[in-house]
């Protein structure tokens, strides 16, 4: 892994007025069926001024000192999911992403992120093509859900993040992740922003894992 997994509590001063502005955006069901509920298309297109704001202070996190020599290339937007794509989330990977972040927005209790770990050397992901029909067709039936139990059965949970509004967490993309509840019964929707980091590039760029285990005597 390259990027650490970071926590942070109350990222946005404006919190409020974040959620105001996704709700001036169209949200748009995959029409591959790689993620359930709707997202809206890249911010980057639809309000490139919000998603520099955005991601900007979020890599400000993992690169606080970048230059204007910094490059990053990302896809972001904001999500919505109601409850009807059942309660639990598919276990997975982001494929071709450096980095992920997700910030809670909505007052959804017990909807979290928890990464997980392969159980032993034989632990694959599971049903995916299967898995994008039914997002795609939201005909949820017992085959699905026995889909899913095989695939997420494979993976031991190591850490939960509980979906505290304004709550950000970072993580590597390689990070083995999923959501145990998609929606809180007392809030129908849960609502986030999402953004997947492909590349950062920046002189002042090191790598955390070498970096920590430099040993500094004196």
């Amino acid at each position: 892994m390259k990027w650490p997994t970071m926590c942070v509590d109350n990222f946005f001063d404006n919190v409020d007025e974040i959620i105001q502005a996704s709700t001036k955006l169209k949200f748009y069901v995959d029409k591959d069926g790689r993620w359930p509920g709707k997202r809206t298309n890249n911010l980057q297109i639809e309000d490139s001024s919000l998603a520099s704001f955005i991601n900007l202070k979020i890599l400000r996190l993992v690169v606080p000192h970048f230059t204007n020599q910094l490059m990053y290339g990302a896809s972001s937007g904001f999500q919505k999911i109601d409850d009807s794509y059942g309660k639990e989330g598919w276990i997975h990977q982001d494929n071709d992403t450096e980095l992920s972040a997700i910030i809670y927005l909505s007052d959804s209790k017990n909807c979290g992120t928890s990464i997980f770990k392969p159980k032993d050397y034989k632990s694959f992901f599971k049903h995916n093509d299967l898995k994008r029909h039914y997002l795609k067709s939201k005909q949820f039936d017992q085959k699905y859900y026995e889909s899913l139990q095989e695939n997420n059965s494979q993976f031991d949970e190591t850490i939960y993040f509980e979906s505290v509004k304004n709550r950000l967490l970072l993580f590597d993309g390689n990070q083995v992740h999923g959501v145990k509840n998609l929606i809180d019964p007392n809030n129908k929707t849960r609502l986030t922003y999402v953004a997947f980091f492909k590349f950062i590039m920046d002189p002042s760029l090191k790598s955390f894992v070498v970096e920590s285990k430099r040993q500094l005597i004196g």
